[in-house]
């Protein structure tokens, strides 16, 4: 998906495109281990609130259920949620490290860029659309294959928008806080075009 993405990225005429293309199009598999976790993530969320959803609605449903029954399963349920907000921040910061490390491997190159006129900003979108242009279709195929899973669930009770909606904000976070964490590490970005670094092979 990154290479193909590199290739469309790199017609495009626009130098941040064009540069973030040419990128993936020569390294594709670069973050592979960083997004094959947020997919991960991603597919893993909208099954947790779908299943969540579905089972506490049917334990509430019985009138046999008692609280404390009921505040058993929904602390179970919220454990759950909790160890996957960890492992999510745990994908993020090593995405962060991932995209750290792919600025001080390439430092050549960018100091290259620098030094023949390219502006930091545009290397900065470069480096962010490098993130966001794999990882954007590979988030959304994680949530469609999460609701496809999740139909059977979601056929026993009565239809709803409501999963939709969980679905896109769960792309939408995940999205946003890789990109943010692309973000964290540009300060990098000034230390990798300095001038010394077309010493450095």
């Amino acid at each position: 998906m990154a290479a193909a993405m590199g290739r469309l990225a790199s017609r495009s005429g626009r130098p941040a495109l064009m540069i973030a293309g040419k990128r993936l199009r020569a390294d594709p598999w670069a973050a592979s281990r960083a997004h094959t976790a947020v997919m991960l993530a991603a597919l893993i969320g909208v099954g947790y609130l779908t299943v969540r959803r579905v089972a506490l609605g049917a334990l509430r449903a019985d009138p046999d259920n008692d609280t404390d029954y009921l505040a058993f399963y929904i602390g179970g349920y919220d454990l759950a949620g909790l160890a996957l907000l960890i492992g999510v921040a745990v994908t993020i910061s090593g995405l962060a490290v991932s995209v750290a490390e792919s600025l001080t491997v390439r430092r050549r190159t960018l100091a290259a860029l620098a030094a023949a006129g390219t502006p930091r900003k545009v290397l900065r979108r470069a480096v962010l659309l490098e993130t966001a242009l794999p990882l954007a279709p590979a988030i959304a195929l994680s949530v469609a294959c999460g609701l496809a899973i999740t139909v059977p669930f979601l056929a026993a009770g009565a239809w709803s928008a409501r999963p939709l909606l969980e679905a896109v904000l769960i792309a939408g976070g995940l999205l946003a806080a890789s990109l943010l964490a692309t973000a964290a590490s540009l300060p990098l970005l000034r230390y990798s075009v300095h001038p010394a670094q077309l010493r450095y092979e």
